[in-house]
């Protein structure tokens, strides 16, 4: 899948805390990542409006970068959590660290963790994650026999082996 429509669903499941909330102010997503990429933001914003959600009209979305600067990845995390935004979307490891670290209790939604979030100590385990933190990891090995298998129903659907 390409990354950009990875993006576009995650987008999506950013918006599942949302919908849980009571009527009343516009819901506030909290953006945090590495670097400004406005084709990550495109499809982010496009995920979203798939689901019903424009921001400026009945959501507003709250950017915090931190220009490759890993060093201030911590103090971004704590501005997001200072505004009470509803959700943070973190888009890098560094990001989900850091979301991690500042809050427990406002749900996250991660992207590109690139470590175990069980060995990282993120989530209980991978049937009852517990916390607030949701996403994707896809470097899993025992998931790696199913990805070929759907490769190969995919790209070689006469490939009986």
């Amino acid at each position: 899948m390409q990354r950009r429509g990875f993006i576009t669903i995650l987008g999506g499941a950013a918006t599942w805390p949302l919908m849980a909330r009571a009527q009343g102010a516009m819901p506030v997503i909290g953006f945090l990542s590495t670097f400004s990429s406005r084709a990550n933001e495109a499809a982010f914003r496009r995920g979203l409006a798939e689901e019903g959600y424009v921001e400026g009209k009945n959501l507003a979305i709250e950017k915090r970068f931190t220009n490759f600067r890993p060093e201030l990845m911590k103090e971004a995390a704590g501005d997001l959590v200072r505004l009470e935004v509803n959700v943070i979307f973190a888009s890098h490891p560094e990001a989900v660290a850091a979301a991690r670290n500042a809050t427990s209790s406002i749900p996250t939604v991660a992207v590109d963790m690139e470590s175990d979030p069980v060995a990282m100590r993120y989530i209980k385990s991978l049937a009852h994650p517990g916390g607030n933190l949701t996403g994707v990891f896809l470097d899993l090995p025992e998931l790696s026999g199913k990805q070929v298998g759907l490769l190969k129903r995919r790209w070689f659907p006469g490939c009986l082996t």
